[in-house]
């Protein structure tokens, strides 16, 4: 499935009853997540270093950033 771009895909059709609809399938990216793990260290700062609380900045794998909030907000829940 394509992304829509809204700003290139004009006219955007009517309905007869003025509903606005996409003429074909797609998805519409309207937000996309940035994480910056820095703002992280004052609150990791407070954790006990048996927690080994590096490892979750200097993380290796360096997942997209939709994961990483994902994996982020798991591990400090």
């Amino acid at each position: 499935m394509s992304v829509i771009d809204f700003e290139t895909l004009s006219p955007v059709p009517h309905s007869t009853g003025g509903v606005l609809y996409l003429p074909k399938p797609g998805v519409a990216l309207l937000a996309r997540p940035n994480v910056h793990l820095g703002a992280l260290t004052g609150f990791l700062g407070g954790l006990d270093l048996s927690l080994h609380r590096g490892e979750y900045i200097d993380d290796p794998t360096k997942p997209p950033e939709g994961t990483q909030l994902c994996k982020i907000a798991g591990q400090v829940c």
